[in-house]
């Protein structure tokens, strides 16, 4: 596997993106962003459970969805480096299905979460929907 994507800064990653490699691309950012909109997750029920009572099952689930994004976008990028089409046609719908997964907790716990970082749950579901919805662009090739 190359290079993770993660052993880099945003910068580096958002130049490699900018490049004319063939990866890391579509797919591999939209895990990114959506493993990004986790860790909001996983930082608003820290922090709403030092207030309520906050499943750790919620933390735990919003973890695992993001290690899957973030492996994810490392996979993708590998895919395509290798040309590896049974890994590319696979990973996707894998990672819409996890993005998915960070989208339904986001809406379990919106009910315990308020003030301000409810605004930051609102952040992270919608981060969510918009890397599932392109991830699901790449594989279909179409526009939204």
């Amino acid at each position: 596997m190359p290079d993770s994507v993660w052993s880099r800064t945003l910068r580096e990653f958002r130049e490699r993106v900018a490049g004319t490699a063939r990866a890391p691309a579509g797919v591999a950012t939209a895990c990114v962003t959506a493993a990004l909109g986790m860790s909001l997750l996983i930082k608003v029920l820290e922090i709403a459970g030092r207030r309520k009572a906050i499943p750790r099952e919620w933390i735990g689930r919003a973890q695992r969805i993001a290690a899957d994004l973030a492996l994810a976008a490392d996979e993708d990028t590998a895919a395509v480096l290798a040309r590896d089409v049974a890994k590319m046609s696979a990973i996707p719908p894998a990672a819409a299905r996890a993005a998915g997964e960070g989208i339904e907790l986001c809406a379990e716990a919106a009910p315990r979460i308020d003030g301000a970082i409810a605004a930051d749950l609102a952040a992270a579901a919608h981060l969510l929907r918009g890397a599932m919805d392109a991830i699901r662009a790449c594989t279909s090739g179409e526009p939204g």
